[in-house]
């Protein structure tokens, strides 16, 4: 088997070709461009790092086989071998348990919201009922004060309105008189 550039270009091409993932789109999950891809599927020079990038993004992809076409593409270990794609189900069950966290992350985040709504509809409610004993001990406040005025207005009717109240006052006055 051969390491020459072109070989490995090759054998990336017919990893690509296997998981159906288009040059650009695999441009973009190795952070270079589709034209980057291209020189690398021709055979063209390329850096290290291109390399690195594509073992990274691709955990699926056989190295040896990329780089010198020895073994499967995609290896196969004993209690996976009737699955072809190792990678599409190693990566779908990887996404899977992240999709899955993250509905459960957000049912509790749900949860945890339906709380706070609903202690803040308890608090808006008690805060409701306060405000209305609040008017209510105001209203309180404004029938005993009127009431108060009435009766002081109706005591000092009442003192100077009696007979007996009339003499008491002249008499008031006439002590008032002597003394001064």
């Amino acid at each position: 088997m051969t390491t020459s550039l072109e070989s490995i270009g090759s054998r990336l091409s017919q990893y690509l070709s296997h998981k159906r993932i288009g040059i650009n789109k695999f441009g973009r999950l190795t952070n270079t461009s589709g034209a980057q891809i291209s020189n690398i599927i021709n055979g063209k020079n390329y850096g290290m790092t291109k390399l690195i990038e594509i073992i990274r993004v691709c955990p699926d992809l056989n190295m040896l086989w990329l780089l010198k076409g020895e073994g499967e593409m995609l290896p196969v270990s004993g209690s996976e071998a009737g699955n072809t794609d190792k990678a599409a189900s190693v990566s779908g069950s990887e996404h899977q348990k992240k999709i899955n966290a993250l509905v459960e992350e957000n049912r509790a985040i749900k949860a945890e919201l339906d709380k706070i709504t609903m202690k803040h509809d308890a608090i808006e409610g008690a805060i409701t009922y306060q405000n209305m004993t609040i008017d209510a001990y105001k209203n309180s406040i404004d029938v005993l004060s009127a009431t108060n005025r009435d009766l002081k207005d109706l005591l000092q009717l009442y003192k100077t309105s009696t007979p007996q109240a009339q003499m008491s006052a002249s008499s008031e006055e006439t002590k008032n008189r002597k003394s001064a």
